[in-house]
């Protein structure tokens, strides 16, 4: 370099200070290394206005130093970044200039995380956080784009994008499913960040309540709905036992991986059991079941025929108590009548013999 243009890059490093290089945006887990060029009479030492807290902290001593002519190079190494590597450097504490260190971590998310994925509840929020530590001075904060499957998640009325870099999903479905990436939205440096989000297995099912009343004879036909990633198994059983295994042509099982139909035509009293559709996948399994109920094909007239039978005794008992009580009635009325008769009969004989 020309001893000119030398001597004006020295005057800028004593008039404005040190100049930095090195990464900006830095992840989790990796190094870095900040060089300072500064000026040979300044002492280095190195220190840290922390990220969200506006506090310095002193780092200290600079890990190599390159001596010039009059500038000299210090250097700053991170072996292994954390959260708390956010923030500005300096390489000595009277310097106007600094050098910025944003920090990016692994996606947060509120779902349960599992040994290859984070799993989620259908139906139920869920939430995803790209979190990227900057310093206060940071007017703009840094923007992520989120991608569901290599395409941009939009928002909606379900589906929120927030300020903070958090993507907000109201009652999630199946298709919410799958690899997220977070990226980061600046030019000087590519971060995407993924996770693999699942759910737990959902079932829908036809039929309310917990028993159902049939009759001999008649058809029963309900059905399930399953829904999940990766995609469950629809299982029928009868009093815990798999209906697939059983011999019985009256039963048969209809349908697909995602709705199932359990057919029992010609029902019979020996149909009486429990009955559960269940849905079975890598990340868990549910259920839903409903008691059936097989009653006889005469069974809607026995209550009927109990009350013929009621009305019936009720009448005979009637019957009875006015025969024996007309009788007695009767009986009694006999019974008053008689001395009447026999006294008349003596009064008629007194009569006779005086006229004799």
């Amino acid at each position: 370099m020309p001893e000119d243009q030398k001597t004006r890059r020295n005057n800028q490093l004593t008039d404005h200070g040190p100049e930095y290089t090195g990464p900006k945006y830095i992840k989790e887990g990796s190094s870095f290394q900040i060089k300072c060029l500064t000026n040979k009479l300044q002492n280095p030492q190195w220190t840290q206005i922390v990220a969200n807290e506006n506090k310095t902290k002193y780092i200290g001593s600079p890990s190599q130093s390159l001596p010039g002519d009059v500038r000299q190079e210090v250097f700053l190494d991170i072996i292994k970044a954390t959260s708390d590597h956010a923030g500005n450097y300096t390489c000595h504490k009277f310097s106007q200039t600094y050098h910025e260190i944003i920090f990016i971590n692994d996606i947060i998310t509120n779902a349960e995380e599992s040994e290859d994925a984070f799993i989620i509840h259908l139906q139920r929020k869920f939430q995803l956080h790209c979190n990227v530590t900057t310093t206060p001075e940071d007017i703009q904060p840094i923007g992520v784009e989120w991608y569901l499957n290599d395409e941009r998640v939009v928002a909606n009325e379900r589906i929120q994008i927030w300020k903070n870099n958090s993507l907000f999903i109201q009652k999630a479905l199946e298709r919410d499913c799958g690899l997220y990436s977070c990226k980061v939205n600046v030019t000087d440096f590519d971060y995407n960040n993924t996770i693999l989000v699942q759910s737990k297995p959902f079932l829908t099912a036809s039929f309310k309540g917990l028993s159902v009343n049939k009759i001999e004879g008649e058809t029963l036909r309900i059905n399930c709905t399953a829904e999940g990633f990766p995609k469950p198994q629809i299982y029928w059983l009868k009093d815990n036992v798999n209906i697939s295994d059983s011999n019985n042509t009256r039963y048969s099982i209809e349908g697909n991986q995602t709705l199932s139909y359990l057919n029992i035509i010609d029902l019979e009293e020996s149909d009486r059991a429990n009955y559960s559709c269940i849905a079975i996948s890598p990340t868990g399994e549910i259920s839903e079941f409903i008691f059936l109920r097989v009653k006889d094909k005469l069974a809607a007239l026995w209550p009927f025929l109990g009350i013929i039978a009621e009305v019936a005794v009720l009448c005979t008992i009637i019957f009875i108590y006015e025969k024996r009580r007309a009788k007695q009635e009767f009986d009694e009325s006999d019974t008053d009548q008689s001395p009447p008769d026999r006294k008349n009969v003596t009064d008629n004989t007194d009569v006779r013999q005086r006229k004799q």
